[in-house]
This record gives structure tokens, C-alpha cells and sequence, in this order.
């Protein structure tokens, strides 16, 4: 199957730019070349050139204003000169002045009919402007003059698509195919369009079986056909499409997994635990597959605890790089009730994976948990070495360093997680102001104590932490008591 890459119009006015010199040094070229155009003096074209590629330099210097000015002088020497127009018009264009750009990228096509780019640059104003009829015609007027380029019947059936011109588009998609053989990208848009736009499933799925008679060893045809088949409500077909890939590539975690909720969802328990044995026997089933299934196999059966950890522990030896099975047996431990060993194998699973955030959300909640607090500062700031914005994280790092009474850090903590945690709901703003309270309190700086515990009850009126603890404070410090009674008969 040819998979030849098909541009999008956005990849096309961004090769523009890499384009950039070629086409005007060769456009000044040409336009000095012709035999038939009136000839300057000497004076007059030093005068062209000197302001051509002063032009140039500024625009590639980042001064497009100073540029346009150079372009402009080009122009009023030699008013068809090519390599000028365009970049007028390429400027107009990049400062999305598309009334602008738009009359000197058609003067440019006028001027030179030949050159692939200017009719490019025009499709994109055009585009931009919400001319698509104009467009179109455009790249039709384009793709006479240059129809090896697939690219632009690519463009200009994105083009009919925005003009709901669907059975227009899905022409030029066919067209591009005849040309190149089946096309991933066609097809896939071609399915798009029927099942979306025109209401033709048939037609859709059609469009993924060609795909996979073309190219039978790529499995993600098949995923998309049973997604395809399950979103248009065809479970049988569906599974069918499972079973016939699942002959194929019986290793594939994805497979067997959707395979057995199929069968969970029919209570086809015997066939669900055939299946589940046959991959785990498989030696080519890969290890987060296993690890799923033991998942699996817990959650539904409880009371095969003992045998999902005796299943855990061998993976754990027969796989001792791979997280996966450690972080399975630290959760195991987790609802058996046995935090110590649970936090132990978290641990290790970060040390395996420094990257799974999974595992270290875990170990901070088993350090939390346990009242490990140096060992949750140790583990939280370990943590933002890899996810260094991470509000969990930052949150835990404040916490640990609270809890230590290292209020400084604690306070840089808190007030970080404060910008970081979009979305925070009152209840918990609340409580990290309250936090922040306590901290000010222990470093004396009590007017800031007083501000955030103010702001910890305004987010939420009902913090008791916030209540019982300001009011301490303040009869502490001997300080508005009525207040600090008024407090307390909140709390």
C-alpha cells in the first residue's frame, strides 16, 4: 500500500518559509533573464538589486516593516518583478492583513503562472479570508498546471469539505488514490465523511476493509473497524472483528482484554478464563498484559488473593525491570491492609520507573499515611525532580516540610500548589490557607497568619481547622479574645 505523505495547508505555508530564498533568487534570475524585458541601465539595476536583497536581509532579520518598505521601492523601478510581489504578499499574509496581501498574491500568479508556491500563498489568503469558491478555483487552476503534485487535490478537498461539498471531496480523495494506490489519509477522511457527513456507515466501513485487504499485517485496522463497528451499536460484528485479528496476533494485550470484557459483559465466565490462560501461557503475551490480568482476575475474584499475589510475585522475578508487576504488588498489599510492605514496593517501582507519576501519588499517600514525614519530604521532592510542577506533588513536599517544622520551605510549598492547582475547589483552597496560617504563626509573621487564616474561612466559613486554630493563636498572643471566642463557638 503506498502511504505516500499527503500536506495539510498549514505544513504548506510553513514550507513557505524554508522556501524563502530559493524562490526569490531564483524569481530575480528569471526575471533578469527574460529577453524580452525592457532593459534597466546599470545605475537603475545596482539601484534594484541593492534594495532586492536589502529586502531579503531584513525580513530574514525579523523586520518585516523595514522589508515591505525595500519590496515597495522594487516595485516602483519594476513592477512586475516577481520575487518582490511575493514577498509583499507574504508579509501582508504573516500579519494576517489578508485585504492587504490578497491583490498582489493574484499580481504575482499573473506575472509568472508557473511557480507552485505563489499559487499557494493565494490559496491560503484566500482560505483565511473565507473565500472557498475562490479558492477552489484556485487550486483546480493549480492542479492543471501541475498534477503530479497530489498535495493540491489533497488541499482541495479539504477546501469542498468546508463548503460542504462532500461528494466533491471524497472525488478528489479517489482521484489522489487512483494516482497513488490506497492512501491511509484518504481513506480514513473518506470514512470520516460518510459516517459523519452523509450518513453512509456502509460506505465508512467500507472505506477500513479496503484498508485492511491492503495491508492485513497492520492491526490497527482492525482496532478502528471494532470501534467503528461497537460506536454504530454492531457488537456482534464487532467481536467478530476481535476474533479475527485475535487469530492473528493472539499476544496482543489490547485484543485480549477487550475480547474478555466481551465476554464478562455476556457472563461468559469459562470462555473469559479460556482465553485469560491461553495469554498467559503465551510467552510472546507481554508483561503489562499479565499484570492486567491479575488486576482483572482480583478485583473480580477477591478470594484469589492468594494466588494473584503468588502470580505477582513470579512476574516480579521473571520481569525485575519492569515496574509494572511491583507497583501490582505494592497495590495488592494496599488492600490487604499492609501499608508497610504496600509503601515498599511503591518505592521500588519509582526507583524501576522514575516516570510512572502513578507510583510516586501512591508512595506519597503511603508516606502521608504512615506519618513518615521525613520520609514523605525525602519522597515529594524526589518526586518534583521529575514533575517539578506537579500540585500533588508540591502539595506533599509542603505538607512533609510542615510536618518537620520546616515552615520556611513548608510556606514556599504551600503558596507554590496555590497557582499550580487549577480548579481547586473552597474546601480545599481553605484548607491550604489554613496551612499557610499555621506556618506565618510558627515564623512570628502573624499579620500573615491572620491574612491567610481570614482567607481559609472565607473560601470555606465551616474549616474547624481553621476556627480552632486561629483562635488559639490569637489567645496565645493575647489578642482580640472576643474574637478568638467567637472563633471557638464556630468550630
Amino acid at each position: 500500500m503506498n502511504h505516500k505523505k499527503i500536506c495539510t495547508p498549514t505544513i504548506f505555508i510553513a514550507l513557505l518559509g524554508s522556501f524563502l530564498i530559493f524562490i526569490q533568487l531564483q524569481s530575480w534570475a528569471q526575471k533578469k533573464g527574460k529577453k524580452n524585458e525592457n532593459k534597466l541601465n546599470p545605475e537603475i539595476e545596482a539601484k534594484v538589486n541593492t534594495e532586492f536583497i536589502k529586502g531579503v536581509v531584513k525580513l530574514a532579520q525579523g523586520y518585516p516593516e523595514e522589508a515591505l518598505q525595500s519590496f515597495e521601492e522594487v516595485l516602483k523601478i519594476v513592477p512586475n518583478h516577481t520575487a518582490s510581489i511575493y514577498n509583499i504578499a507574504r508579509i501582508y499574509t504573516e500579519k494576517k492583513d489578508y485585504a492587504r496581501a490578497l491583490p498582489f498574491a493574484q499580481k504575482v500568479i499573473k506575472a509568472d503562472p508557473h511557480n507552485l508556491w505563489y499559487y499557494l500563498l493565494l490559496v491560503s489568503i484566500q482560505e483565511n479570508q473565507g473565500l472557498y469558491p475562490q479558492a477552489a478555483q484556485t487550486l483546480e487552476k493549480a492542479i492543471k498546471k501541475f498534477p503530479k503534485e497530489l498535495d493540491l487535490r489533497m488541499q482541495l478537498a479539504e477546501v469542498f469539505i468546508k463548503q460542504k461539498k462532500f461528494n466533491a471531496a471524497i472525488a478528489q480523495l479517489d482521484s489522489i488514490e487512483y494516482r497513488s494506490g490506497i492512501n491511509e489519509v484518504c481513506s480514513y477522511r473518506k470514512k470520516d465523511i460518510y459516517l459523519n457527513e452523509l450518513g453512509k456507515p456502509e460506505k465508512a466501513i467500507e472505506e477500513i476493509r479496503r484498508l485492511i485487504n491492503a495491508s492485513a499485517e497492520n492491526r490497527k485496522y482492525y482496532y478502528d473497524m471494532y470501534l467503528l463497528y461497537r460506536n454504530l451499536g454492531r457488537s456482534d460484528e464487532a467481536i467478530q472483528t476481535l476474533q479475527e485479528v485475535y487469530q492473528k496476533y493472539p499476544y496482543d494485550s489490547w485484543i485480549v482484554f477487550n475480547l474478555s470484557e466481551y465476554y464478562r459483559q455476556l457472563g461468559k465466565y469459562a470462555e473469559l478464563e479460556k482465553l485469560m490462560e491461553k495469554a498467559m501461557n503465551d510467552p510472546n503475551f507481554p508483561v503489562d498484559g499479565r499484570v492486567q490480568y491479575i488486576y482483572q482476575m482480583v478485583n473480580m475474584h477477591p478470594d484469589r488473593m492468594a494466588r494473584a499475589k503468588q502470580m505477582t510475585v513470579e512476574l516480579v522475578k521473571q520481569y525485575p525491570k519492569s515496574s509494572s508487576p511491583v507497583s501490582l504488588l505494592a497495590y495488592l498489599y494496599a488492600i490487604n491492609n499492609q501499608s508497610d510492605s504496600s509503601r515498599f514496593f511503591y518505592k521500588k517501582a519509582t526507583i524501576l520507573e522514575p516516570s510512572n507519576q502513578y507510583s510516586w501519588e501512591q508512595l506519597l499517600n503511603k508516606d502521608y499515611e504512615l506519618g513518615k514525614s521525613n520520609e514523605l519530604v525525602e519522597d515529594a521532592e524526589a518526586a518534583l525532580e521529575v514533575f517539578p510542577d506537579h500540585p500533588s506533588f508540591i502539595y506533599f513536599s509542603g505538607l512533609g516540610h510542615y510536618q518537620t517544622k520546616n515552615y520556611k520551605m513548608a510556606v514556599q510549598r504551600f503558596e507554590k500548589y496555590l497557582k499550580h492547582a487549577s480548579g481547586l475547589d473552597a474546601r480545599n483552597e481553605s484548607l491550604v490557607l489554613s496551612h499557610l496560617g499555621d506556618c506565618y504563626h510558627y515564623l512570628a509573621l502573624y499579620e500573615k497568619s491572620d491574612a491567610n487564616f481570614k482567607k481559609a474561612l472565607e473560601r470555606d466559613p465551616n474549616n474547624a481547622l481553621a476556627l480552632n486554630n486561629y483562635a488559639y493563636f490569637l489567645a496565645l498572643r493575647k489578642e482580640r479574645l472576643e474574637e478568638a471566642m467567637l472563633l471557638v463557638n464556630r468550630a
